[in-house]
């Protein structure tokens, strides 16, 4: 898909369509962060976990937020201890804005966690039954030519890619 000129559907109905049974990771490169805030949004609204919530997480300013969920789901005693925020995306949608802002070791915990997840899908009894969908201004393959994130964590992420307009170029801190 092109990227977005500003004008019409931030998406293609088609590309909804294609995906409305999936629950692969959606990567929002570009954009303002309202626009890829309503990507992920339209994505989530056709999923098969429409009827849950959509939890948005601004990675510039919750990194302790998510970091402690994080740690939380992998934890065997976590579900048994205090509440966490982020508990009602695993039946709904989390969608984590300017991913490209985390810490690496926040990286690394949440590439952690996908491999987890992928490994506890494929025939262990719990499993996260929700969409991950992240976005950012910069195209995460070009913070990772320059040293700034995990590209296993970028290949993991970016399953369906929605590229938007503006795009920043060049890894511009």
């Amino acid at each position: 898909m092109p990227p977005h000129s500003g004008t019409g559907p931030l998406i293609s109905a088609d590309l909804l369509r294609f995906h409305r049974n999936s629950l692969s990771h959606l990567l929002v490169v570009g954009g303002s962060p309202s626009e890829r805030s309503e990507v992920a949004l339209e994505f989530h609204r056709v999923s098969p976990v429409r009827l849950g919530p959509i939890i948005a997480v601004d990675c510039s300013i919750d990194e302790a937020r998510l970091r402690d969920a994080l740690t939380w789901w992998m934890s065997p005693t976590g579900r048994l201890s205090a509440p966490n925020a982020l508990w009602s995306a695993e039946r709904g949608t989390l969608f984590l804005d300017l991913v490209g802002q985390l810490s690496r070791g926040t990286q690394q915990l949440l590439l952690t966690c996908i491999n987890r997840h992928s490994a506890l899908s494929a025939g262990c009894a719990h499993s996260w039954t929700g969409r991950l969908a992240v976005g950012s201004d910069e195209d995460p393959w070009d913070l990772v030519a320059g040293g700034r994130f995990l590209g296993a964590l970028v290949d993991a992420l970016d399953k369906i890619r929605v590229e938007l307009e503006p795009l920043r170029q060049g890894g511009a801190a």
